[in-house]
């Protein structure tokens, strides 16, 4: 299973994506008037990544058997940029 802990060798790279990761904070359209809601509304956006508030939104967008976890994997890693 790979994890950030046994991916990388560097202490302090591994601390501060650690840091990092866990200051992410998850939201929901409108509950911070600061971001673009404008971006959930369509179905077709599911979840975006707002690196200013380092912030997570969830929209009401299409989800299909697996990709909750994908969609979320992959907006986390825009964290990383």
């Amino acid at each position: 299973k790979q994890t950030i802990e046994n991916v990388l060798s560097d202490e302090v790279l591994k601390k501060k994506w650690i840091e990092k990761l866990n200051k992410v904070e998850l939201t929901l359209p409108g509950q911070n008037p600061v971001t673009a809601n404008s971006d959930c509304i369509s179905v077709s956006r599911n979840a975006y990544y707002y690196p200013y508030l380092n912030t997570l939104t969830v929209c009401a967008g299409y989800f299909n058997g697996g990709q909750q976890i994908q969609t979320l994997s992959h907006e986390l890693s825009h964290a990383f940029d």
